[in-house]
């Protein structure tokens, strides 16, 4: 009792408001309010899950704090062959071979590391983690203490603090967190900072300001704000973009970035971070140069030009442009023709099959979400149909914003029911196959106790699944 207050006393003595918000306001930009509270929750004992999209400062606030605090981090990347083994620790097979079942034949893993010195446990993504090396937490969570095979009972140090970071739970190759483990962790949303937040972290990043760090922030905000956009781009998308502007600039011996400077630094830096709307027809090189079009037409507007710096953008650069009476070749030929051999329905052929147009399509070209989940909750089945024949209506945009809702609609139409199981996959001993983590105790048994002699006589667990996956289709 006495060494646990001890160490809160420490803690709270590092982490006293003067020290904490000098060096918040030096290494943290808009995250002061986020840095208290993770501040405080430490000194109080608690557990923190840090949420948020990539880039948005999660590493570098719990970084920032734990130096505040003099307190040691121990870090766990995670991943879906993250095993329980690999974060409490395992009996290295040869030593035990030799000495038995001994505590010097265990290897230490972060999860007893960190509760022996009393050190925070970072464990980046873990709604990337199997569901089987979770559970192992919780008992450390929630009683402070872990029971370990052949080990007996590991006591937490007081100071042993977990601090799991998680991204969305919409980005690819994510799940969905157990209720026993969000129950016993305190949670803080991160969001992206403001537009000023931004400019500063991108000037601190490159050591370049004005109108290079202007256009490329606005690009990066404008992804994650853009209607086919799923998922937009984080700081680093600007930074990489000034990075690359700034050194083609001195390539091409321009001290004005030019549109087509400026376009292809934009396309190097978002096209690969920025993730599109199921349906969407268009590609994420399309989407960046239409956003910078925008902002360069913008800023040639507020300075009087006619047109932006560096001349028009090329027509048909980044998929079809209009054609405006021109002849088409090559990819902008086969999209049009693709486009005009389509069977369309006008909007007077809609209105005929659907009573409900006038409320899901206010206007032409529109399409009122909040309609559509109306009808959605009221009759499943005749808002797909709807949403089936807006997807191929004469009007372009509305066929185009039907297309881009249609996915995440029969997507979310086809997961009605009873949820399955989060994660399928669990560790299986297998014999014969020398992939995996050794499975001591078995491999001891095949054997009869002595040194295996042959590759089969070796038993390894890995990750397995159900033989049979099913899969729905919708076209």
């Amino acid at each position: 009792m006495e060494k646990g207050a001890r160490a809160r006393r420490r803690t709270a003595t590092a982490l006293a408001p003067p020290h904490l918000l000098e060096r918040i306001a030096t290494d943290i930009v808009g995250l002061r309010r986020e840095a208290e509270v993770l501040a405080v929750a430490l000194t109080s004992g608690r557990h923190v899950v840090l949420e948020g999209p990539p880039g948005t400062g999660k590493s570098t606030l719990l970084r920032v704090v734990a130096e505040e605090a003099g307190l040691g981090v121990v870090f766990v990347e995670g991943n879906a062959e993250l095993t329980p083994a690999r974060v409490v620790g395992y009996h290295d097979p040869s030593t035990v071979l030799q000495i038995g079942y001994r505590p010097e034949a265990f290897v230490e893993g972060p999860l007893l590391t960190a509760m022996r010195e009393g050190q925070l446990l970072y464990l980046e993504e873990m709604n990337r983690v199997p569901e089987e090396t979770l559970n192992v937490l919780i008992t450390a969570l929630a009683e402070g203490e872990i029971h370990v095979s052949r080990m007996g009972r590991v006591r937490a140090d007081p100071g042993f603090r977990l601090i799991a970071a998680m991204n969305p739970f919409d980005a690819v190759g994510t799940a969905r967190i157990g209720q026993a483990i969000y129950d016993r962790m305190c949670r803080i949303a991160i969001d992206y900072q403001d537009e000023a937040g931004e400019r500063t972290i991108t000037e601190r990043a490159t050591g370049e300001s004005g109108r290079l760090v202007r256009l490329a922030v606005g690009l990066g905000r404008a992804t994650r704000d853009h209607s086919e956009v799923r998922m937009g781009a984080s700081v680093r998308g600007p930074i990489d973009m000034v990075h690359i502007a700034r050194g083609l600039c001195g390539l091409r011996g321009e001290e004005r970035a030019s549109r087509d400077t400026l376009l292809d630094a934009a396309l190097a830096a978002f096209s690969g971070r920025i993730r599109l709307e199921e349906g969407v027809d268009r590609t994420p090189e399309e989407v960046v140069t239409e956003i910078l079009d925008r902002l360069l037409a913008a800023e040639a507007a507020e300075e009087g030009d006619e047109e932006p710096s560096g001349g028009p953008p090329p027509r048909g650069r980044h998929g079809p442009a209009p054609s405006h009476g021109r002849m088409l070749e090559g990819a902008d030929a086969r999209a049009a023709l693709r486009e005009s051999s389509r069977r369309t329905l006008s909007r007077r052929e809609l209105e005929s099959l659907y009573g409900e147009l006038g409320e899901v399509s206010p206007a032409v070209g529109t399409v009122d979400e909040e309609a559509l989940e109306r009808l959605l909750a009221r009759d499943p089945d005749r808002a797909a149909a709807l949403l089936s024949d807006l997807a191929a209506a004469t009007d372009v945009d509305l066929r185009r914003h039907a297309r881009r809702l249609a996915a995440r609609v029969f997507v979310r139409l086809g997961r009605a029911g009873r949820p399955s199981h989060r994660g399928l996959r669990r560790l299986v001993p297998r014999s014969g196959r020398v992939e995996g983590d050794l499975d001591l105790e078995r491999t001891l048994e095949r054997s009869g106790g002595g040194l295996p002699r042959r590759s089969d006589d070796l038993v390894l667990r890995s990750w397995g699944g159900p033989r049979r996956a099913l899969c729905l289709l919708l076209d």
